[in-house]
């Protein structure tokens, strides 16, 4: 399984001070990192139901890299009950957002995205066509 989002952002989403002061399990003012690893693994796991045909993911949308932070954040506040009003109402959006591309009305990805070519697969190439129906002189 993969893990969609890296505690450094939450940092970046909500600042250091306000993670410490929900995920400081012996009290010195600092982040338990297993407190927060645990907790986007269980948002990425959660994510991944929702996304499931689009796994393997090749890259990581940002979108989905800030829905997993908002719900790990929110189940890390849910734990202490620091749970905020921002804080639920960002969870509710990310969790909305998960159901949408479950059915089908938003895209993980957007269409343009350049498909993904396995270094392993066998690939072709050829000269440029010489003989065509126009150089061929008709006898097409």
């Amino acid at each position: 399984m993969a893990v969609y989002a890296a505690q450094s952002d939450i940092e970046n989403a909500i600042g250091v001070k306000e993670l410490a002061s929900f995920a400081d399990d012996d009290g010195n003012g600092t982040t338990d990192p297993v407190i927060v690893t645990r907790a986007l693994s269980d948002a990425s796991s959660i994510a991944d139901g929702y996304i499931a045909p689009w796994l393997p993911l090749a890259i990581v949308p940002d979108a989905l890299r800030l829905a997993v932070v908002h719900i790990a954040v929110q189940n890390m506040r849910l734990g202490r009950n620091q749970a905020t009003e921002d804080s639920t109402k960002a969870f509710d959006a990310a969790m909305a957002w998960l159901k949408d591309i479950a059915k089908g009305l938003v895209q993980l990805l957007p269409p343009s995205a350049p498909d993904v070519v396995d270094p392993g697969d066998p690939e072709m190439y050829a000269e440029e066509r010489v003989w065509t129906r126009s150089t061929g002189g008709g006898i097409f």
